[in-house]
């Protein structure tokens, strides 16, 4: 019987990573009423977490250290100005396996509590798949200048990234994700694993004192996948932002064929990216602002994702469109599509922090078009 088991998790496996491989259309948006808002917010939450969303959406992290001083290991900015203390938070996500395993991944995420706490806000931000927020090197992501400005104007920042990408020591590669989907789970999926962290922040972010008056969040790459998820996920993140991050699955090319939770289908069949970006902005006084890199060497540019027949910029102001037409049907949220053309890789450009990110946090209008 045990034998019989084991042959049935494999088979069951197997069959998720073939369905995962074909890209699903997701043209055709399912997310266009008050209804649908609930109903696939709700399908979502029960995809990734099964019946251990009720322990979830109110837990706090496992481990807090108050007063924490960080240390080169946690490749963090140092010297900020305006830097008052540092909370770590230590979530660790478990999961049992049909197999019988429990497979456990341990998220950090560093609190940077301003001295001059004016805004009373929140940011998250979000790395993808690196280890760093410091910029070292010839080509800067620009996190570290990112969590620069937001501490120096006053903002609380949670620093968070991907699962098995916590620091250089313990640092993985873009496809190490893909083994979280190996084994079948007893319960949710393993999006959990990138989703719980971010949940379980966002709690401790909401029972600071005094109360925040909001929570956002910035994500890079991986990040900004992350941030278009969460921000479908828990309408208490109110500005999101998420960078290089995503464009509807349509847009791939047909061999698309890295960061498996990118494309997994099981998820997009409930939810195509579409979707994702209305769920993400639909609420009083929400928005997303999604940033493109249209010169980006890796990811979501103009080079890596041309329609035939079809401009990079006319897909992307299509998708834009729609997307908008549906908040307007809702008549609640906002939504737009920056198209970067100062970065030339992987990154937040500085421009799009100092002329795009930092005014619409600070409570400046998205872009007309």
């Amino acid at each position: 019987m045990p034998r019989m088991k084991t042959i049935i998790t494999l088979l069951l496996t197997a069959f998720l990573m073939h369905a995962a491989d074909q890209l699903v259309d997701d043209h055709i948006m399912k997310v266009t009423t008050p209804a649908t808002v609930v109903s696939t917010r709700k399908a979502l939450v029960d995809f990734i977490w099964g019946t251990s969303w009720a322990a979830v959406q109110n837990k706090q992290p496992e481990a807090v250290q108050r007063g924490y001083i960080l240390q080169p290991g946690d490749a963090m900015p140092a010297h900020l100005d305006n830097l008052k203390s540092v909370d770590r938070l230590d979530v660790s996500t478990e999961a049992r396996t049909r197999a019988g395993r429990t497979e456990t991944i341990t998220s950090t995420a560093f609190i940077l509590h301003p001295a001059k706490q004016n805004l009373h806000k929140a940011v998250i931000v979000h790395h993808g798949h690196g280890c760093e927020m410091v910029d070292t090197g010839k080509y800067p992501v620009h996190l570290e200048l990112l969590i620069r400005e937001l501490v120096s104007a006053g903002y609380t920042v949670a620093a968070m990234r991907m699962p098995l990408f916590q620091s250089p020591s313990h640092c993985g590669v873009t496809r190490v994700h893909d083994r979280l989907f190996d084994a079948a789970l007893q319960d949710g999926s393993p999006l959990k694993f990138f989703m719980e962290p971010v949940a379980r922040t966002v709690n401790y972010l909401a029972k600071q004192e005094p109360p925040l008056k909001e929570i956002d969040m910035i994500g890079l790459s991986g990040g900004g996948w992350t941030t278009t998820g969460y921000a479908a996920l828990d309408p208490r993140v109110m500005k999101s932002f998420p960078v290089a991050g995503t464009v509807p699955l349509y847009m791939r090319n047909g061999h698309y064929n890295h960061d498996l939770e990118q494309y997994f289908s099981p998820v997009y069949r409930l939810a195509g990216y579409k979707d994702l970006y209305v769920l993400g902005a639909a609420g009083k006084g929400r928005l997303q602002l999604q940033i493109l890199n249209r010169y980006d060497d890796c990811c979501f540019g103009e080079r890596q994702h041309l329609l035939t027949g079809v401009s990079y910029s006319n897909a992307v102001r299509r998708y834009e469109s729609e997307v908008r037409t549906v908040l307007g049907w809702l008549q609640t949220g906002g939504f737009a599509v920056h198209l970067d053309e100062s970065a030339h890789y992987h990154q937040i450009s500085q421009q799009a922090i100092r002329e795009v990110i930092l005014p619409v946090l600070g409570g400046g209008v998205l872009p007309e078009r």
